[in-house]
């Protein structure tokens, strides 16, 4: 891809969903579940699937509930677990934000 090119990320859910958005000229895939709550961590399995199905780069979405993105050690550790899951499954990279109490971004 040319450095002026525009890299299109394409949100799907499904083996059927990367397959067709490769189809129709993803560059790369963002897998999750439940879009419906704005979408959690897919299932174990899943992004395997997804990336010998899609052949091209896979990011998996680290988001174990609905709701806010403030966390509690506790569901930060599980979303750790998440992530490293798909990292096994061969994610090439995860979506993964947190925010602190005063809603900012959590860097640490």
């Amino acid at each position: 891809m040319a450095p002026e090119a525009v890299l299109v990320e394409a949100c799907v859910t499904s083996v059927e969903e990367a397959r067709e958005a490769r189809r129709l000229g993803a560059h790369r895939l963002e897998l999750c579940v439940d879009l419906e709550v704005g979408g959690l961590t897919p299932p174990p399995g899943l992004l395997a699937s997804v990336v010998e199905a899609a052949e091209i780069p896979v990011f998996g979405m680290v988001r174990n509930r609905p709701g806010d993105f403030r966390y509690t050690e506790a569901e930060g550790d599980g979303m750790t677990e998440s992530a490293l899951r798909l990292i096994r499954e061969g994610a090439e990279g995860l979506v993964w934000g947190c925010l602190d109490q005063d809603g900012m971004p959590d860097v640490p």
